[in-house]
């Protein structure tokens, strides 16, 4: 018997760092400033509106 769940865990992983990426800045007011993915990843975790823009889109 196969064990899938460290595979799993790495797909949900990578979608979830795709979408972070593909998000749009939350503090680039049409200026070209990029955000590490840290930053993104905390930014996410403290403000509920961007995780939904996150993970939904505008």
């Amino acid at each position: 018997m196969r064990i899938w769940a460290p595979e799993n865990l790495d797909i949900l992983r990578k979608m979830a760092l795709s979408l972070l990426r593909a998000a749009p800045d939350p503090r680039a007011s049409g200026k070209k400033r990029k955000m590490t993915g840290p930053k993104r990843r905390f930014t996410a975790a403290m403000n509920p509106g961007y995780m939904l823009t996150v993970l939904f889109g505008k």
